[in-house]
């Protein structure tokens, strides 16, 4: 069909058609170039600070020195004036704040304080008529070479039989070692008599710590044990007096739990 000039009118069709469509396409173009713009300066601005600092922003690979622009990955470029102006500024601010007095200051966590055995509770406990014990807080009592000691356990036998005693206490898998001294105490320096100390994990049964068989004469001696993990602890005592008229007692002195 043709128009009043000759024209085919399905061509005047056409061309509208085909000129709205690229009008179509140069807006799409365009938003996309908007959005690619908006997106690649806030990811290249985060990646500039963020990857490289500010201080070197300029040596960034997404940054053009030679026209201030940056590259998008379409080849396009965007000027970075602007940017380049924020940069110096925030750079200015930096030197600035870089000459202002700093201090350093160090915390050093305090060490944890030992806790004495014997402030903690006795959950478990067997003692006979010739077999005691007694705790003590506060420089109370004093060793057979008359050192004074500040906390302990005093553990008591009588005669005419070998005895045993113990106490349990809750440790509740909170400490890893326990110190002390196991020593004959001042009261019962010349007395007859013996005792040994064992320290126990009372759920395992497995011995943590076995004195030496100590009587009058034995020299003071160290008591150290692994505790990690153990979630109750049983202090035990086997021994005996040898005299009738007599008690021999004997000292847990100083024993604390880190």
């Amino acid at each position: 069909m043709l128009d009043k000039d000759g024209n085919p009118i399905s061509n005047i069709h056409e061309d509208k058609g085909g000129t709205d469509m690229r009008r179509d396409t140069d807006k799409k173009n365009r938003t996309k170039i908007i959005v690619a713009v908006i997106t690649n300066i806030c990811t290249v601005v985060a990646a500039v600070i963020t990857t490289y600092g500010v201080m070197n922003a300029k040596s960034s690979p997404a940054v053009n020195n030679n026209n201030n622009t940056i590259i998008l990955p379409d080849g396009q470029q965007i000027n970075l004036e602007e940017y380049n102006e924020l940069v110096a500024n925030y750079r200015s601010l930096q030197e600035k704040l870089a000459t202002l007095p700093s201090e350093k200051r160090t915390t050093t966590a305090a060490p944890a304080r030992p806790t004495p055995l014997t402030s903690l509770p006795i959950v478990d406990t067997w003692k006979s008529n010739t077999a005691w014990f007694d705790s003590f807080e506060g420089n109370m009592a004093r060793d057979h070479l008359d050192q004074l000691h500040s906390s302990g356990i005093i553990f008591g036998l009588s005669w005419p039989s070998d005895d045993s005693l113990y106490c349990v206490y809750p440790l509740d898998g909170k400490y890893t070692a326990l110190n002390g001294l196991f020593a004959v105490t001042y009261p019962a320096r010349s007395t007859e008599g013996n005792a040994t100390l064992y320290i126990i994990d009372d759920e395992t049964k497995e011995p943590l710590f076995t004195s030496k068989m100590h009587t009058k004469g034995t020299d003071p001696e160290p008591v150290t044990a692994d505790v990690t993990g153990v979630i109750k602890l049983r202090v035990f005592v086997r021994g005996t007096s040898s005299s009738v008229w007599e008690n021999v007692t004997f000292g847990l002195y100083d024993t604390v739990l880190s």
